[in-house]
């Protein structure tokens, strides 16, 4: 039995290291583009965000994080849903192989059927050693700057999930404003994450779409094409990165919105079958070679706007990528309907 004086003691040296992680974690939050003109002399959004990633306060921040986050998304899509990965070898034997943790980063890509897909599913298909003890290779993923980082709390406790802003604009609102673009430098700074071993998450839908299928919301809005900010990450990632894709399907029950793509419910639904389905990795590598033989260049400073070849190539990229993922739901919804899935 451990004497009451020592357990005290090691009370009081628990708190005060979990206080200075969450106080190293307040630092170094990321924060949303409105507030840049108030940090006027400060250190820039890049530098705070780039900045002590090895630390072990910072390490310790991210464990508690994503730690406790995780847990909940175990107990509540393997405890209390219908929960199936397919597959996920394809995932796995990629990221836990030499290529990705010594010489390449791993982006992962898929549709985004509900608010809560990161991080519930991303927990979830994650090895338990990045969900726990060892964070430094879990993901690194993007969150409307107008949803999780719209305060200090906020901001603090994404920044800490290994999650950063991005200024996007919802389209289908034509009385909100525009958002980052491709020139933003929010949109740089998860590019600088794709370095040797790390693993990035996008959705290249840009927001939540439920209506029977891919790229279509509730709200009727449907996009001609999807964001071409996946295709600039790829073609000016630092490393080339193993793009791996998956669709998954089952969300849009467990978290419904209404025909104005508001949620209607903050509470979840149980028992709702969820399927995550891995494809193929996606190989690009071709069209970006094709850029370069025609004597393109890309431009020196990543705020500088596009030339007309810079965007056929990440419309290219971005085109290739969602051509997988409507394949993939079509794999993946006659998987769940009990039919024969040829993989070729």
């Amino acid at each position: 039995m451990i004497p009451t004086g020592q357990y005290r003691v090691s009370q009081l040296l628990v708190g005060t290291v979990t206080a200075l992680a969450c106080a190293d974690a307040y630092s170094r939050r990321p924060w949303s583009s409105v507030e840049d003109s108030k940090r006027a002399g400060s250190k820039t959004y890049e530098e705070t965000v780039s900045e002590r990633d090895t630390f072990i306060l910072t390490r310790l921040a991210r464990s508690i994080t994503i730690g406790s986050v995780s847990f909940a998304s175990f107990v509540f899509l393997k405890g209390l849903s219908d929960f199936e990965i397919v597959h996920q070898e394809k995932f796995l034997d990629i990221f836990e192989g030499e290529e990705a943790k010594k010489s390449r980063p791993v982006l992962t890509v898929s549709n985004h059927q509900s608010i809560m897909d990161d991080p519930v599913l991303v927990a979830n298909i994650s090895p338990l050693k990045e969900t726990s003890y060892d964070t430094s290779r879990m993901r690194w993923g993007l969150c409307g700057e107008d949803i999780c980082f719209k305060n200090t709390i906020l901001s603090t406790f994404f920044g800490a999930g290994k999650v950063l802003p991005i200024n996007r604009s919802i389209h289908r609102d034509p009385g909100r404003k525009k958002g980052g673009g491709l020139e933003q430098i929010r949109l740089k700074v998860l590019c600088d994450k794709m370095t040797s071993g790390n693993w990035v998450h996008i959705f290249p839908e840009g927001f939540c779409c439920q209506y029977n299928g891919v790229n279509k919301t509730n709200a009727g809005f449907t996009r001609p094409y999807m964001r071409w900010g996946v295709g600039k990450l790829i073609a000016r990632s630092p490393f080339p990165p193993i793009i791996i894709p998956f669709y998954h399907d089952g969300m849009k029950e467990v978290f419904p919105q209404d025909d104005k793509d508001a949620l209607v419910s903050p509470f979840p639904r149980f028992g709702k079958r969820v399927l995550v389905y891995f494809g193929d990795r996606i190989e690009v590598q071709d069209l970006i070679d094709h850029f370069h033989s025609e004597g393109n260049t890309f431009s020196k400073n990543w705020e500088d706007p596009p030339t007309k070849a810079e965007q056929e190539l990440y419309a290219a990229i971005t085109g290739r990528i969602a051509e997988t993922l409507f394949e993939l739901e079509r794999k993946s919804l006659a998987y769940k309907r009990g039919d024969q899935v040829s993989e070729n």
